[in-house]
C-alpha cells in the first residue's frame, strides 16, 4: 500500500489521518444537534425563523447533512482498501470537512439563502468524487467506478431539493426527498450485497453466500425503477415494490444464520437490511397513501441502522482495534430499532392519530443511539491507530 511514512504521519493530528475519522464523528454530532432542533421546533419550544419550509430543511439536512456525509466518509476510506493508494488525509481532508461544515452552518443560520448551501455541498461532493475517481482510474479499478455516477446523482438531487425549497414547492420537495431515500437504498443494496454476507461468513467461519450476477443486476435496477416510480407518483408503484420485496426478501433469507444473533455487529447489519423488504411489503399491501411510514422505515431502520452499525465496525477496523463493541453500542443498536418500531412500524397497526409525544419518544430513542456512538468513539477518532500503523 502506498502510504505515508510513519514519521510524516505522526505530524498529522489523528483526526485528519483518514476520512472516516472526521466524516463519521462530526456528521453524527451534527445529527444529534439537528435532531434536538427538530424536536424543539415541532414542540413549539423554538420558532422556525425562515420563510421556507422546515419540513424541507429537515429532509435535506438529515439526508445530505448527515447521511450523504457518512457515505462520503465511508467511500474515501474504502477506496484506500480497494486501490492500495493513500486516500485523502491531512490538509485535503481538512478542506473537504470545511466544505461540509460551511454548508451546514449556512443551512442552519441562513437557510433562506440556499444557493450558498448548494455551492458548498457541490464543492464537498466534487472534491470527494475527484479523489475517489483518481485512485480508481489510476489502478484500473473498474468495478468501483459505479460509485461516481451514484455520487453525481446524489449531487443533482441535492441541488434539486434546495431549488424546490427556494421556490417553496413542498410537494416537489417531498417527491425528491423520497427519491433520494430510495437512491440511498440502491447504494445500500449494492454495498450490502458485498459486505453483509462477507462479514457473516468471516465472523461465523462459514462459506460466504454467493449471488448470481443476474439477481444482483435485477435487485439494483428494480430499486432505480421504484425510485423513479415514487418520484413520478406512478400507478405502478405497488407492482414494483412487490418485485423489490421478493428479491430483497430472498437476499436476507439466504444471508441469515441463527448464530448472527450472538454478535451485535452482525444482527444489527442484517436487521437494518431486513427493513427494505418490510417497507416494500407495506407499500404493496397498503398503497401510496402509506408512503410516509414506508419512507420512515427506510430512513430510520435501514439507512440510520446500517450507518450506525457500519460506523461502529469500520471505525474499529481502520483504527487497528479488535472488532469488539462495548455493551453501550449494543444498547445503541437496540434503541435505533426501537426508534424505527415506534415511529414507523407500530403506527401501521393503529386506527387513531398518534399523539405528538409518540414522535418525541421515537426521536429520543434515535438521539440515544447516535449520542452513544459519539461518546464511545470520539476518543478513537482523535487517537492514533492502536497497532501503530498510519491511518
Amino acid at each position: 500500500m502506498q502510504i505515508t511514512d510513519l514519521s510524516i504521519e505522526e505530524k498529522i493530528s489523528p483526526i485528519w489521518r483518514m476520512g472516516f475519522r472526521p466524516l463519521f464523528l462530526f456528521p453524527t454530532l451534527y445529527l444529534v444537534l439537528i435532531s434536538l432542533r427538530w424536536i424543539l421546533t415541532l414542540a413549539g419550544v423554538i420558532d422556525w425563523p425562515y420563510q421556507t419550509s422546515v419540513i424541507i430543511w429537515h429532509s435535506h439536512e438529515f439526508l445530505f447533512g448527515f447521511g450523504f456525509a457518512i457515505v462520503i466518509g465511508f467511500l474515501i476510506t474504502a477506496v484506500q482498501t480497494w486501490t492500495g493508494q493513500r486516500s485523502l488525509h491531512g490538509t485535503p481532508l481538512m478542506l473537504l470537512t470545511c466544505f461540509w461544515l460551511a454548508a451546514r452552518l449556512n443551512a442552519n443560520l441562513n437557510w433562506d439563502q440556499v444557493w450558498l448551501t448548494a455551492a458548498f455541498d457541490t464543492l464537498f461532493t466534487l472534491q470527494a468524487m475527484i479523489a475517489i475517481a483518481q485512485r480508481l482510474i489510476a489502478t484500473n479499478n473498474k468495478r468501483n467506478l459505479i460509485f461516481i455516477p451514484i455520487l453525481t446523482l446524489f449531487l443533482v438531487l441535492g441541488i434539486a431539493l434546495l431549488w424546490a425549497n427556494n421556490i417553496q414547492d413542498v410537494l416537489l420537495a417531498r417527491n425528491i426527498s423520497y427519491a433520494v431515500v430510495l437512491i440511498f437504498i440502491f447504494l445500500i443494496s449494492l454495498l450490502g450485497g458485498r459486505v453483509i454476507p462477507f462479514f457473516i461468513s468471516r465472523k461465523l467461519g462459514i462459506e460466504q453466500v454467493k449471488e448470481a450476477v443476474w439477481l444482483t443486476a435485477i435487485a439494483q435496477v428494480s430499486l432505480l425503477i421504484l425510485a423513479y416510480a415514487v418520484f413520478t407518483n406512478s400507478k405502478y408503484i405497488e407492482a414494483v415494490s412487490l418485485l423489490v420485496f421478493l428479491i430483497q426478501g430472498w437476499r436476507i433469507f439466504k444471508w441469515h444464520d441463527m448464530k448472527i444473533w450472538q454478535h451485535p455487529l452482525l444482527w444489527s447489519l442484517w436487521l437494518a437490511y431486513a427493513y427494505i423488504p418490510l417497507a416494500c411489503a407495506v407499500l404493496f399491501f397498503f398503497g401510496v397513501n402509506w408512503l410516509s411510514p414506508v419512507i420512515h422505515i427506510l430512513t430510520l431502520g435501514t439507512i440510520s441502522g446500517l450507518i450506525l452499525s457500519m460506523m461502529a465496525r469500520v471505525s474499529l477496523g481502520h483504527s487497528g482495534r479488535p472488532l469488539d463493541i462495548s455493551t453501550w453500542m449494543t444498547v445503541a443498536f437496540v434503541t435505533i430499532n426501537l426508534a424505527t418500531l415506534v415511529r414507523a412500524v407500530l403506527p401501521l397497526f393503529s386506527q387513531i392519530q398518534l399523539p405528538v409525544w409518540y414522535l418525541h419518544l421515537a426521536m429520543s430513542f434515535y438521539l440515544i443511539s447516535f449520542s452513544i456512538f459519539c461518546i464511545c468513539y470520539s476518543n478513537i477518532m482523535f487517537t492514533a491507530r492502536a497497532d501503530g500503523h498510519p491511518g
